[in-house]
């Protein structure tokens, strides 16, 4: 198991000015879990076909989201949660600084992502793969929504991106069996 903790920082800006981007584009992490201790709202995770915000909650306190690995393992039986961060207005109407600690949680490049236990007769929902495999080709639309490609990588997801515009249509065209 692999651990990745981080303080993620969000600046202040006027809150979604101008048609402004969620400050986290929705999205569903791909390792086997995230914990998120948040220091402020603005967490959503889409239920069916509408985006909700998550409750506060105390300060110690921090949300568990499944990751894709986790999906992919379960047979979709614990679904990774496609989760977005937006802004909330403060009294002046800015959406203020926000620095929540996140803990991924992943797997090692070796590690088999496979349907661990099924049930008699169930069928399989993905290939089998390596992490090794598989990240590196999913990596590059995380880059892309996080604005952090070089000129290079902008140009082969410009091509790919009318085919596999998410990770998630990627990752169906190319790992689940239909």
């Amino acid at each position: 198991m692999l651990l990745v903790n981080t303080l993620v920082e969000y600046g202040s800006r006027a809150a979604g000015g101008d048609g402004a981007p969620p400050r986290c584009g929705s999205h569903r992490d791909f390792g086997t879990a995230t914990l998120i201790w948040r220091d402020a709202p603005g967490l959503e995770v889409r239920v069916g076909a509408s985006w909700q915000a998550l409750p506060q909650l105390p300060a110690s306190s921090a949300v568990l989201l499944f990751g894709l690995c986790t999906a992919w393992r379960s047979n979709d039986r614990l679904r990774a949660a496609e989760h977005r961060v937006v802004d909330v207005a403060g009294p002046q109407g800015a959406a203020g600084r926000r620095l929540p600690a996140v803990l991924f949680m992943g797997l090692s490049d070796d590690a088999v992502l496979s349907l661990s236990l099924a049930s008699p007769g169930e069928a399989r929902k993905y290939t089998t793969a390596t992490v090794g495999a598989v990240h590196p080709v999913v990596r590059r639309k995380w880059s892309w929504r996080e604005g952090s490609v070089t000129a290079e990588e902008a140009a082969a997801e410009e091509q790919e991106r009318s085919k596999y515009p998410t990770q998630e249509a990627l990752i169906a065209a190319l790992y689940k069996q239909v």
